[in-house]
């Protein structure tokens, strides 16, 4: 299945996505299409669905880790804590994995 055939078919899937939407998506099921045989129709929404979820819950976290920052630099930006550490290394992790959903599985390794 070539690019346009992708996302012809998430078009007619996905019919209430806008245009941006539906770039991303196609985007990033293109890059699960090698790792994911897709026979049909059925395959490609569940496929949809699963990259749907999994950039979802990429973004909820990001933005929980984000108020996490913000909340650090605004309580306690002149004392370090073992916990800011931590804190910083979980926005690393969430960082990584959202660029790995847009640099694809095998382009970005941590």
């Amino acid at each position: 299945m070539n690019a346009n055939e992708l996302l012809l078919t998430i078009r007619r899937l996905r019919p209430n996505y806008c245009e941006s939407e539906l770039l991303r998506l196609a985007l990033l099921v293109s890059f699960q299409l090698p790792h994911t045989p897709v026979s049909d129709d059925q395959d490609l929404d569940r496929l949809c669905q699963e990259v749907s979820w999994q950039l979802s819950a990429a973004c909820d976290q990001h933005a929980a880790v984000a108020e996490e920052i913000d909340q650090l630099a605004a309580e306690s930006a002149t004392e370090y804590q073992a916990e800011h550490l931590w804190t910083l290394v979980r926005a690393l992790k969430v960082q990584s994995q959202l660029l790995n959903f847009y640099l694809g599985p095998d382009e970005l390794t941590v």
